[in-house]
């Protein structure tokens, strides 16, 4: 992603002039749950005990990984204070309340972080290597050290559902509030033993499109209070696999074609991305319940899953290959996102991409593999053939990663648009004009009469005060 600067200025807490104290390059934004259209800044600051530091994430220089640096009120020094390995990045520094020991977030700017804590100096140089205290295997959105200073309180979807967990120093294992259901971004007083964090909520829909009467309007077609999103035809057109939090945590689900019979298929704590075998025997999907996000299988009917892929870093965002005999994911097991592939059947990953790749699917007939990158947001679409080779721009602009390949063309979300882009023309069309965001997702039915696409039907957020918090 571009790279941006930012400055760290301060004021008089009773008002006065402003005064810069430093300038760096920020860190890029964090993804969340493999959406592009939610993303939350990693750019945050805190003080010093005694005043004289602030303290924040940033980069050396354009391109690098952000670290946690020092910047003296006075703006005469820098210090940085920590040095993340090659594809990882700190953010959210948070000082305990004596200043002797620097909580942070360690992650791969998307799908997994976790949470580390490094000792300091009096005058906060660090001693040793940071320990990590938990694994969020998501984004972790914020930190807050316990008035006590024996704990840290996180927010995560580790469980499934966003929600603020605490960790103990002592490293006891980490547990989920009572409170701060869809927390995030919270902070603590001290003084007042208070709790504050932000509480949101998204209502997401599968909304549907008549493609061969465009005068017809967009009906929701897969509704609930909670996220909807993530569909996919079957084969045969007649059944949906979906994404959804109606029952807590987000999971695979299954539905017939006309948005009857819903019922869920996976029950792992968290699981998505369901995308059909072209023979419609079995369901690929994502799950970061081991951990890091992996990939796996399982049977349309349901039953037990299996796991296709045991690499380290994330792998998420299956597809099959025509022939159903390969899986394609987007993975960062060589460092960057890049496209790979594993044999249906059972095997090692195949790098398939070398420059960039996150989002893949094979054309119908097979010879064309189309997907997108995260180097930027909007992000352009791409194409090689499937047996490798050059790759070369499709489509310039595309927003949450979102489409669909048919014989004649591709689907896809430009905000505030549902564009088609036509293969033998190469000219694009608008379909749809979005009146409300939307997130990835986008399905056609094998005849090409129905689209499917998401909304964000409404999304609220509240501040929470908790009183007496310990």
């Amino acid at each position: 992603m571009e790279a941006t600067k930012a400055r760290v200025i301060v004021i008089p807490p009773l008002g006065g002039t402003e005064r810069e104290v430093a300038e760096f390059f920020a860190p890029a934004p964090l993804l969340s749950n493999m959406y592009l259209s939610k993303t939350w800044s990693p750019v945050s600051t805190t003080w010093s005990p005694d005043g004289r530091w602030v303290i924040t994430s940033a980069g050396a220089s354009a391109g690098t990984a952000s670290a946690i640096w020092m910047f003296s009120a006075d703006g005469a020094e820098r210090r940085q204070i920590t040095v993340p390995a090659v594809g990882l990045s700190d953010f959210y520094p948070e000082l305990s309340p004596d200043g002797r020991t620097l909580a942070f977030v360690r992650g791969s700017v998307a799908l997994t972080s976790a949470l580390y804590v490094l000792p300091l100096t009096p005058d906060l140089k660090p001693i040793g290597e940071p320990r990590r205290l938990a694994s969020a295997n998501d984004v972790i959105a914020g930190l807050a050290w316990t008035v006590d200073g024996a704990g840290i309180v996180f927010s995560s979807s580790r469980g499934g559902a966003q929600a603020l967990w605490q960790a103990a120093l002592s490293g006891s294992p980490s547990h989920r509030l009572s409170v701060g259901e869809n927390g995030i971004f919270h902070a603590i007083s001290a003084r007042t033993k208070r709790l504050i964090y932000s509480q949101s909520v998204t209502d997401s829909n599968i909304w549907r499109l008549n493609l061969r009467d465009r005068s017809e309007p967009g009906v929701p077609l897969l509704a609930s209070t909670r996220v909807d999103n993530n569909p996919s035809y079957s084969p045969d057109g007649k059944r949906i696999a979906f994404e959804s939090s109606r029952s807590g945590n987000q999971e695979v689900w299954v539905a017939d074609a006309d948005g009857s019979n819903a019922v869920q298929l996976v029950h792992m704590g968290r699981s998505g991305s369901p995308r059909w075998s072209p023979d419609g025997q079995r369901i690929a999907f994502d799950s970061n319940v081991p951990g890091n996000f992996q990939i796996y299988s399982v049977s349309s009917r349901g039953g037990r899953p299996e796991q296709m892929t045991n690499s380290p870093g994330a792998n998420a965002r299956p597809s099959w290959s025509h022939d159903g005999k390969w899986i394609y994911f987007g993975s960062t097991q060589s460092g960057s996102w890049q496209i790979w592939k594993v044999p249906s059947g059972g095997g090692g990953p195949q790098q398939v991409t070398r420059s960039g790749g996150q989002t893949a699917f094979e054309s119908p007939d097979g010879k064309t593999l189309y997907y997108t990158k995260l180097s930027s947001t909007p992000c352009p679409l791409w194409k090689m053939a499937s047996g490798g080779g050059e790759e070369s721009q499709v489509v310039e602009s595309i927003t949450t990663a979102s489409f669909a390949v048919t014989h004649g063309g591709a689907y896809f979300v430009s905000w505030p648009r549902i564009q088609y882009f036509d293969f033998f023309t190469g000219q694009s069309t608008t379909v749809l004009m979005l009146q409300k965001y939307t997130e990835i997702g986008l399905s056609v039915s094998p005849d090409e009469r129905w689209l499917l696409y998401i909304q964000n039907d409404q999304a609220v957020s509240d501040l929470m005060l908790v009183e007496n918090f310990r």
